[in-house]
């Protein structure tokens, strides 16, 4: 089920990659910033699909890098919250949130 496999990757990366005081590239930085732009106004027209096509981008960079910094995971995790609200939570605890 795709579903089932998106919640793992995301899972997966975000809980393995996060680091506290690692600093992202610029390509992570743009990206993350586009796509919580593009999230917030997805989920306000509640196009929930697209929201969750433009997480997948980016989940797509992050997953080739070896690293993410923690305040990029818990971007993830506040895009997540309308979406997946019990993944998103556990995910914000993980990090410290």
């Amino acid at each position: 089920d795709l579903t089932d496999r998106f919640v793992q990757r995301i899972w997966r990366v975000v809980s393995e990659k996060s680091k506290p005081g690692f600093t992202d590239g610029s390509d992570v930085l743009a990206m993350l910033h586009k796509s919580i732009k593009k999230v917030a106004e997805d989920i306000e027209k509640l196009h929930f699909n697209t929201a969750i096509s433009t997480l997948m981008e980016l989940l797509n960079l992050i997953e080739a890098k070896e690293n993410i910094s923690q305040e990029t995971g818990k971007a993830i995790a506040l895009m997540l919250s309308p979406i997946a609200p019990h993944l998103s939570e556990e995910l914000w605890d993980l990090l410290g949130g």
